[in-house]
């Protein structure tokens, strides 16, 4: 986003998870608390490991969009796992998959006055945040993680998904 408008776009990597799930860990964001730069987008699962995708305003105070599954992802198998945002502020659409089955039914939460992200200056995390030092570690294995600049459809990510299964072995 531009402090103005959001732009659709949308993220996803293959996990391994090798944890029992009881901490929140991020998996990809843009996700900084110190005074140079500051949080936009957390792509992470939450302490019951389920997926969760928060995007952030930070010009208006405490300002965000959640959305979350309810359904857990299952440590130590590998899962593709993809967020996609519409864009839209007003009636934000974000939708979650798990090995390219909808697994959200793209509500979302808004606290404050969101209004949209803003390009900041916090670098890419994979398996963090940077806050400023790492915070929220993954715990595993990521392969293969992507931000596309658009919101993928179904048929993106079950393309995505098969590929990813051919290069990781999971499928002949």
């Amino acid at each position: 986003g531009n402090a103005t408008v959001d732009v659709p776009f949308s993220v996803g990597a293959w996990i391994l998870m090798e944890e029992a799930v009881a901490t929140a860990r991020s998996i990809l964001s843009k996700y900084r608390t110190d005074a140079v730069a500051a949080r936009e987008w957390d792509f992470r699962f939450d302490t019951a490991g389920r997926l969760q995708m928060e995007l952030f305003d930070e010009s208006a105070a405490a300002s965000e969009i959640t959305a979350s599954t309810g359904t857990a992802l299952v440590p130590f198998i590998w899962q593709f796992v993809v967020m996609t945002y519409d864009g839209g502020e007003v009636s934000p659409v974000i939708n979650l998959y798990v090995n390219a089955t909808s697994v959200h039914d793209g509500t979302s939460t808004e606290t404050g006055a969101y209004v949209s992200m803003e390009d900041l200056t916090g670098l890419l995390g994979i398996g963090h945040r940077n806050t400023p030092t790492a915070a929220q570690v993954f715990q595993g294995r990521i392969a293969l993680p992507f931000i596309a600049g658009k919101e993928l459809t179904t048929a993106n990510i079950s393309a995505l998904y098969y590929i990813g299964q051919r290069l990781l072995g999971l499928r002949d």
